[in-house]
């Protein structure tokens, strides 16, 4: 491996880093600050969000939309990790730093602590146990069964409604959440299931389609499955993009150490030079 191809793997990389780690804080940011926008304008893009708009209401900017999980702490992380590894890529790259004989073992420590720290976590956001418990899922399933109402303004019910169109999803656990719900639609006709649980070709086709598939629930017009596995789904699938930053991550460690060990051999070169 030649001197000039390591360094230039090294600039590809930590290139590559810095702009993953741009990227992850500024999703990060909106997760953490912004998440009902952030669902809001998944959901403007969608074919029937004109239907949407009719049978569901605006969220608030109050609203939080956090409830199936401690989604804030991996908003927290993923910000606080990306800033300290940036700033241990600045550091390695300001020429006047480099005077320092600690600057590449300094830096090359933190990243591969920031790196160990990274794949503990993404292991934890591996396991749905962990974030999703029983008193979580029970606690959500009695909000439901005591807040809940159609075309309601209320916070859960927004949260609720919006949550199910964006992941696809209805009820907690599964759409068999709400036979203990009583659902009207203008205080008389009953309903099955609210029009969030109703899939997104029904809404394609109009109004008329939705009020149809609030009325039967038949599996052919409505979601079965339950909004917490697809928001833990949801969950692993960042894991899994944030799993391809961590082996970039790992590469750029690896090369900075190649980096540090010819360093060292030139350092050493030139002592024994020197005392020949």
């Amino acid at each position: 491996m030649s001197s000039t191809w390591t360094r230039r793997m090294a600039r590809t990389s930590a290139s590559t880093c810095l702009t993953a780690s741009l990227g992850f804080i500024i999703f990060a940011f909106f997760v953490r600050f912004s998440f009902g926008s952030y669902i809001s304008y998944q959901l403007q893009s969608l074919p029937g969000y004109d239907t949407y708009r009719k049978v569901t209401r605006d969220p608030r900017p109050e609203y939080d939309f956090h409830l199936y999980s401690r989604i804030n702490e991996l908003g927290d992380f993923i910000i606080a990790v990306n800033v300290l590894y940036i700033g241990c890529m600045v550091v390695y790259v300001t020429y006047f730093s480099h005077r320092n004989p600690l600057t590449l073992p300094g830096t090359a420590t933190v990243t591969s602590l920031l790196f160990l720290l990274e794949g503990a976590f993404a292991n934890i956001l591996y396991n749905p146990g962990i974030l999703r418990d029983e008193k979580t899922v029970g606690r959500l399933q009695t909000r439901l069964h005591t807040e809940y109402k159609v075309f309601s303004t209320n916070e859960f019910s927004v949260i609720q409604d919006h949550l199910s169109i964006w992941l696809q999803c209805c009820g907690i656990v599964d759409v068999y959440d709400f036979h203990n719900v009583t659902l009207n639609l203008q205080g008389k006709t009953s309903l099955q299931v609210p029009p969030s649980c109703c899939k997104r070709h029904v809404f394609e086709e109009g109004l008329t389609a939705v009020v149809e598939c609030m009325k039967k629930g038949d599996e052919k017009s409505t979601h079965r499955r339950g909004c917490m596995d697809a928001y833990m789904d949801w969950i692993q699938d960042v894991c899994h993009a944030y799993v391809i930053y961590i082996w970039i991550h790992l590469i750029d460690c690896v090369i900075h150490a190649a980096l540090y060990k010819r360093k060292i051999a030139f350092a050493n070169q030139i002592a024994a030079d020197s005392h020949g």
